[in-house]
C-alpha cells in the first residue's frame, strides 16, 4: 500500500481526496441495494387485492425472507469474481460493479414475478460482493499515510449515502418499480466515469513491472504535470516497497518448494498440479502475516453482521413496526438513514485522533448500551405504557444504536482489509474475507425472522450480548493501525 509520504502539499492533497471520492461513488449503488429491502418489502408484501397490485410477494413469507437475504448468497460469487478481476487491476473490477448493478436494477424494475425480482437482486448482489475489495484496496494504495485511515473509513460514507438515498426514495416515492428504475442511473454513471477518468493504482502497476505507467499514474493522482522531488521520493519508496515484497515472495516460494512436496518438476498431471497448488495455498495461509489478520478480520466481520446493525438496516420498517412505535415507520427509517450518515461523518472526522481500536470499542460499547436500554424498555416499561408516554426512549435507543454502529463497527472491518493484509496476497485474501462477510450477512438476515418468533425482546437482548462480546474482543485483540505504515503492520504480525 502507498503509506510512504506524510508531508503533502495542497494540490496533491486535493487530488488525493478527489480520486478517493471518485472511487467511493462506486459504493453508492451497493449501499442502495443493502437498504432497499427495508422500504421495498412493505410494498411488495402489502395486503392489496386490487387488480393492478404490485405486491408480488404478498402471502409468500419464504420469498420475502429470500428477497431480503439473497444479497448474502450472491455476494460470495462477486467476491470470487473479484479474485480474478483484481488481477487486471483495481479500476476494472469497480467498472464491472457499475455495469452489473445497472443490469440488476433494470431487471428488478421490469420484474413481473418472484423469480425475476430475485434474479435482479442476485445480480446486484454480485456487484455488491465484488465492490468492497477493489475500492478499499485502491484507496489504501493511492493514499498517503497521513490520510489513509480517514479516506478508507470514508468508504462507509458512500455506503451510508446510498442507504439514505434509497430510504428517501422509499419515503417520497412509494413505488418499488420507480425506486429500482431510478437506481440504475448512479451505477451506470459511476462505471463510465471510472473507466474514462480514474488512473490505475501505481502500486499494482509496479507489481506488474509497468514502471513508466506507474509513475504517470502517480503524477495524475497527485495533480502534477511534471516530476518534482517530492514525487520522485515517493515513487522511489514505492519501488523499494514493491521490490521488498517480491523478494519476500521469492523466499517464501523457495521455502515451499524445498519442503518436499514438489518431488518431480517434470510431472504435469492434474493431480500433481492440484497437490502443488493446495500445498502452496496451505503454505501461504500458514504465514503469520496471513493467518493472524485473516482470523482477526473474519472475527470482526462476524461481530459486525451478528450484532444486529445489518439486520435493522435491511428490515428497518419491519423493526420499527415490531417495536411498536406509532410514528410513520418510513419516516423513522429515513431518520435512521440520516443518523447512519452522521455516524459515518463523525468516524471520518475523529478516526485520525482516536485510532481504529478506540473508535471500535466506543462503537460496540454504545451499541450494547443502547440495546440494553431498549430491551429494558420493551420488557418492563412498554407493557404498562398505555398512552405511549415513554415511547421516545425507544426512538432514541434505535437512533443511538444506528449512530454508534455506523460510527465504527459498520466501517472499520472494511477499512482494515486494505491495511492488514500483505500487498502480495491482498487480491486473494480481500475477496475471500469479503466472501465470508457476505455469508455472515446472509445468515444473519435469514435468522432475523426466526429470532422474532421468540419475541422482539429476545432478539434485542441477543444482539446486545453479541455487542458486549465484540467489545471485549476488540479491546483485547484488534491491532491499532492509525499512523502505522503498512509494512510495519505486516512486520508486527511476522514477529508475534
Amino acid at each position: 500500500m502507498n503509506c510512504f509520504s506524510t508531508d503533502t502539499f495542497d494540490r496533491g492533497t486535493f487530488y488525493q481526496f478527489y480520486y478517493a471520492i471518485h472511487t467511493m461513488i462506486s459504493l453508492i449503488s451497493p449501499g442502495m441495494h443493502i437498504g432497499w429491502s427495508a422500504v421495498a418489502l412493505p410494498l411488495l408484501t402489502k395486503n392489496d387485492t386490487s387488480g393492478g397490485s404490485d405486491a408480488i410477494l404478498y402471502g409468500n413469507e419464504n420469498a420475502a425472507t429470500w428477497f431480503a437475504s439473497i444479497v448474502g448468497i450472491s455476494g460470495p460469487f462477486g467476491c470470487l469474481l473479484g479474485t480474478f478481476c483484481m488481477r487486471a487491476g483495481r479500476k476494472i473490477p469497480m467498472a464491472i460493479v457499475g455495469f452489473t448493478c445497472t443490469a440488476g436494477w433494470l431487471i428488478i424494475s421490469l420484474s413481473y414475478g418472484v423469480k425475476q425480482i430475485l434474479i435482479g437482486r442476485f445480480i446486484v448482489g454480485i456487484g455488491t460482493g465484488l465492490v468492497s475489495a477493489p475500492t478499499v484496496v485502491y484507496i489504501a494504495e493511492i493514499s498517503t499515510l497521513r490520510y489513509r485511515s480517514g479516506l478508507i473509513n470514508g468508504t462507509s460514507l458512500a455506503v451510508g449515502g446510498g442507504i439514505l438515498i434509497i430510504y428517501l426514495l422509499g419515503f417520497f416515492i412509494p413505488n418499488w418499480r420507480m425506486q429500482a428504475a431510478i437506481s440504475t442511473v448512479i451505477p451506470l454513471l459511476s462505471a463510465s466515469s471510472i473507466l474514462l477518468f480514474l488512473p490505475e493504482s501505481p502500486i499494482w502497476l509496479l507489481h506488474n513491472k509497468q514502471e513508466s505507467m506507474a509513475k504517470q499514474s502517480l503524477m495524475k493522482l497527485r495533480g502534477l504535470k511534471r516530476e518534482t522531488p517530492e514525487l520522485d521520493a515517493e515513487f522511489t519508496q514505492m519501488q523499494n516497497y514493491c521490490l521488498k515484497k517480491v523478494k519476500e515472495c521469492q523466499i517464501q516460494t523457495i521455502s515451499l518448494e524445498s519442503s518436499g512436496t514438489v518431488k518431480n518438476p517434470m510431472e504435469h498431471s492434474a493431480s500433481n498440479r492440484f497437490a502443488r497448488r493446495l500445498h502452496k495455498i496451505c503454505g501461504v495461509m500458514s504465514l503469520p502475516e496471513v493467518w493472524k489478520p485473516y482470523l482477526i478480520l473474519n472475527s470482526l466481520f462476524f461481530f459486525q453482521q451478528f450484532c444486529g446493525i445489518c439486520a435493522i438496516i435491511a428490515y428497518s420498517v419491519n423493526f420499527v413496526t415490531t417495536v411498536g412505535l406509532t410514528a410513520d415507520p418510513f419516516l423513522i427509517t429515513a431518520g435512521i438513514g440520516v443518523i447512519q450518515l452522521l455516524g459515518c461523518l463523525l468516524l471520518v472526522s475523529t478516526s485520525y485522533r482516536l485510532g481504529v481500536r478506540r473508535v471500535s470499542v466506543i462503537s460496540t460499547g454504545g451499541m450494547a448500551f443502547s440495546l440494553g436500554i431498549l430491551g429494558t424498555y420493551l420488557q418492563f416499561i412498554k407493557p404498562n405504557d398505555v398512552h405511549d408516554k415513554y415511547q421516545p426512549i425507544a426512538i432514541v435507543c434505535i437512533f443511538l444504536f444506528v449512530a454508534t454502529g455506523s460510527y465504527g463497527l459498520v466501517a472499520v472491518p472494511w477499512s482494515m482489509v486494505g491495511e492488514l493484509y500483505p500487498t502480495k496476497y491482498v487480491h486473494y485474501l480481500a475477496p475471500l474475507t469479503t466472501c465470508m462477510a457476505n455469508i455472515f450477512n446472509f445468515t444473519t438476515l435469514h435468522m432475523y425472522p426466526l429470532l422474532l418468533v421468540n419475541g422482539i425482546v429476545s432478539a434485542v437482548y441477543t444482539y446486545c450480548a453479541i455487542s458486549i462480546i465484540a467489545t471485549i474482543f476488540i479491546a483485547l485483540v484488534l491491532p491499532e493501525t492509525q499512523g502505522v505504515p503498512h509494512h510495519d503492520i505486516v512486520a508486527r504480525f511476522q514477529k508475534k
